[in-house]
């Protein structure tokens, strides 16, 4: 709702509503993106990262933060790097791959989340089950 108030409403009101969404997603990018995927839990870790189910992230979360960049910018780089390291890292290690490793089997067992540990301070993503 802010995103939309920030960025249809005129005057005053949407221009307080854009200083709020700002405020929001720098909270948000620091704390749930700063691996470069996107993480679960209102707290920042350093140890691990809980990804959401990928209905969720394609359905409402990528298309968020797509709009959100286009409209208003990164947030140090945070933004950018979890849309496409989110989808990298899934297709690494969340989708299951037919012979050779690299072609895509959609006859698989495919992951409703990924849990991961995160390394180099819990800017990078480790090994995920």
């Amino acid at each position: 709702m802010l995103a939309n108030c920030a960025e249809f409403v005129p005057g005053a009101e949407g221009a307080e509503c854009q200083t709020r969404l700002l405020e929001v997603i720098d909270e948000l990018a620091r704390d749930n993106l700063k691996a470069g995927i996107l993480c679960q839990g209102d707290l920042p870790s350093n140890v691990s990262c809980g990804g959401p189910q990928r209905f969720m992230v394609a359905a409402l979360f990528y298309h968020f933060f797509h709009r959100y960049l286009l409209n208003w910018g990164d947030v140090d780089g945070l933004i950018q790097r979890a849309l496409v390291g989110d989808a990298l890292n899934y297709y690494r290690q969340g989708m299951p791959k037919a012979a050779g490793g690299v072609e895509i089997d959609p006859n698989g067992e495919w992951a409703a989340l990924l849990d991961c540990p995160l390394i180099n301070g819990g800017t990078d993503v480790g090994t995920c089950s």
